[in-house]
């Protein structure tokens, strides 16, 4: 028998979000399914210009906005360089995108 997964079913039950995204509420943590072009072009990155750009972002949430400056200081002096500048989004979020020394998002 050829080794190889061909479907995943989850199961888990989807929350609400914006049109393009599926996410699934993993209790106390999110998995969101977002199109390629459309995260690259949140995250500010052309589609020719993708790069080293996998598809995958890593995120760190915290309970309040004056949270996120003096943690992405701590990226930043440990390598990181900002992608996206802090911004209110859609959903009531306040977000900024950084990437770490080795490149990840």
């Amino acid at each position: 028998m050829e080794q190889r997964v061909s479907l995943i079913t989850l199961g888990w039950m989807r929350v609400g979000g914006p049109p393009g995204l599926v996410a699934f509420d993993l209790i106390a943590q999110t998995l969101g399914l977002y199109p390629n072009a459309s995260l690259a072009k949140d995250l500010g990155i052309l589609s020719g210009d993708i790069g080293g750009f996998s598809g995958v972002t890593l995120d760190y949430n915290v309970w309040d906005a004056s949270k996120v400056a003096p943690l992405l200081s701590q990226a930043i002096a440990a390598g990181g360089r900002i992608v996206k500048p802090a911004q209110d989004v859609f959903w009531g979020g306040h977000h900024r995108h950084f990437v770490d020394f080795e490149g990840h998002l």
